[in-house]
């Protein structure tokens, strides 16, 4: 388990503490103008386009979602959403004094 800066991640498939719903894949962004992508990552998302420049010429550009093969992420730590977190935490807590 680390922290990658939007949420956490894992080297498996997680669930959401409270609602159970399934982590989704960690995934990288790759843009080139040109040049294929020829790492070792899966390709999981392709949007990539062409367009013909002033000179007839086809470029390709490449937008890609790559992912490692094993690693997921839940947005908000170890819950899918804000929301999930504020009701499991909800859930818990004692209510409070008067």
């Amino acid at each position: 388990m680390a922290y990658a800066g939007r949420g956490m991640s894992w080297k498996g498939k997680v669930r959401c503490c409270n609602c159970g719903t399934h982590a989704k894949k960690l995934t990288e962004q790759y843009f080139a103008k040109g040049e294929p992508y020829k790492g070792n990552y899966q390709i999981v998302q392709d949007r990539s386009w062409q367009h013909r420049d002033k000179d007839g010429t086809l470029i390709t550009y490449y937008s890609l979602s790559l992912w490692d093969g094993e690693s997921y992420t839940l947005y908000a730590g170890k819950f899918c959403t804000n929301n999930c977190a504020i009701e499991w935490a909800n859930n818990l807590a004692p209510d409070p004094e008067e």
